[in-house]
């Protein structure tokens, strides 16, 4: 029965799974949209708040709207499905890694998404690594000092950015420790920084040449532009990095720092 008409199946699920206690779903014929059926199953209301609050907060986290619509609605319907509850405060670990072990590499990177809002919003402690991602690639930290590279690592060992985002960003952050053991040697750590320090860094930055604050690891070829004054895409993104690494470390309370990053 539950075969025969597309358009009422869901309902029809609905109906088996509250008065039969029917849970197989593969017993569905080319089963699929699983937010619909978990929309039919739990309510349309509570199935779009939760799907909203976690886009919300992956948003938050550096995905973009494109990166978010990527199989998250489907994913999420389905673990909503296999937990037997569409609140994510239900949602646990053990469930997240069944749901990314029995699926492709393309859908266990949604159920990694799905993780890292997870981890944002406090429900789980960390995000499930990517099947795909094996691990941070080396960076040098040599001329950067090293209280400064451990600030770094510390954060990037704890963000929970998507991989590439945090990866991304951890090495902005770094080649910044090569401007501070030139220009501001009596800077160690982020609650050395302030306002006067911050103006000098803009200015810096204002001013940098490609190539000029490079670590040792970055491939070794030259630029056609290098040495000219870098773009701005560039210089945003370098302000980018440093914002959310100080805002992070000040949401932690890892750090008391004497000025304001948000400005």
């Amino acid at each position: 029965m539950l075969n025969e008409e597309r358009l009422v199946r869901p309902y029809l699920t609905a109906v088996a799974y509250h008065l039969g206690g029917f849970r197989d779903f593969s017993e569905i014929e080319k089963f699929r949209h699983y937010s619909v059926y978990a929309a039919a199953i739990f309510g349309r209301s509570i199935v779009e708040q939760q799907h909203a609050r976690l886009a919300t907060t992956l948003a938050g986290l550096g995905y973009s709207a494109q990166n978010l619509e990527l199989h998250l609605a489907s994913v999420l319907g389905s673990l909503m499905l296999e937990n037997g509850d569409p609140r994510l405060e239900t949602f646990s670990t053990d469930l997240l890694q069944r749901g990314q072990a029995s699926r492709n590499t393309a859908v266990a990177g949604a159920v990694g998404k799905v993780s890292a809002g997870l981890a944002a919003l406090g429900i789980i402690e960390q995000p499930l690594r990517m099947r795909s991602y094996v691990g941070w690639k080396d960076k040098s930290v040599d001329g950067v000092p090293p209280e400064w590279a451990a600030w770094c690592r510390r954060w990037r060992d704890t963000s929970t950015l998507r991989p590439s985002t945090r990866e991304t960003n951890y090495g902005f952050i770094l080649r910044i420790g090569l401007w501070l053991a030139r220009d501001q040697p009596q800077v160690a750590s982020p609650e050395d920084w302030d306002t006067s320090v911050c103006a000098a860094f803009i200015a810096a930055l204002d001013r940098s040449t490609v190539g000029e604050w490079l670590l040792e690891s970055a491939p070794r070829r030259i630029a056609i532009n290098h040495g000219k004054p870098i773009a701005a895409n560039s210089k945003r993104v370098f302000l980018h990095a440093m914002r959310r690494f100080f805002i992070d470390l000040e949401l932690w309370g890892w750090a008391k720092l004497r000025f304001s990053p948000r400005y």
